[in-house]
């Protein structure tokens, strides 16, 4: 049961930033954000609103692994 509540979880935090990036920057996302590490999805939150442009805002957080 903890297993598939973390699962839930993971997946829930995974829409909530394919929302967040659609909304700012009204590019599909959800495969990209999918192939996201944990590290890269927490630095979603400290560069969605540092970057104007998405591919800027695409490429760094890509950088960062």
């Amino acid at each position: 049961m903890k297993e598939g509540l973390e699962q839930g979880i993971e997946i829930g935090k995974k829409e909530m930033f394919i929302e967040m990036v659609e909304r700012r920057y009204h590019q599909k996302c959800r495969e990209w954000i999918e192939g996201l590490s944990e590290k890269q999805l927490k630095l979603i939150n400290k560069y969605i609103f540092e970057e104007d442009e998405f591919e800027a805002f695409k490429q760094r957080i890509d950088n960062s692994n």
